[in-house]
């Protein structure tokens, strides 16, 4: 009994409120009229009388083709790319080295630890101040493989 009397409470009290509201709510504000378009044609009979900027602009203006748009082109990032690029060394007779990732490191440090025990490759670790492969940073993995490569050719 008590939830239909709630219901019952609140359908009362949202009727009065909006008796309230409609009593004292202003007449509603009137649509200005709508601008003339500025691209329009200008009728005869206004186009003898003085133009006004709005019609002398839209007159000036060209009038746009119904072509498919293609995009401007925007400034070459590539050229900026090149600018903040680190310089790269002159060609070498080597080829270029591929891409190094996490599984390049795992391998070569475990190779360095079947090939020199796991204290060469900890030593490995010690040199980039981290204690295992996985507090690397991506720009490291290069740089810890050649080190790697080293290590194992070292006796």
């Amino acid at each position: 009994m008590s939830l239909e009397k709630a219901l019952a409470d609140n359908t009362s009290a949202i009727r009065e409120l909006i008796a309230a509201l409609t009593a004292s709510a202003k007449p509603a504000p009137v649509p200005a009229a709508p601008l003339p378009d500025a691209t329009a044609p200008v009728p005869a009979e206004v186009a003898t009388e003085a133009a006004t900027p709005i019609q002398e602009a839209a007159k000036a203006r060209p009038t746009p083709a119904k072509t498919k748009a293609t995009p401007a082109p925007t400034p070459p990032t590539a050229a900026a790319l090149v600018d903040v690029a680190p310089e790269q060394k002159a060609a070498s007779s080597e080829p270029a080295a591929a891409p190094t990732n996490y599984n390049d490191v795992v391998a070569a440090v475990t190779k360095v630890a079947k090939a020199k025990g796991r204290d060469a490759a900890v030593a490995v670790f010690r040199d980039f101040g981290v204690a295992n492969g996985k507090e690397l940073k991506p720009e490291q993995y290069a740089a810890v493989v050649a080190a790697c490569a080293k290590a194992g050719a070292a006796e």
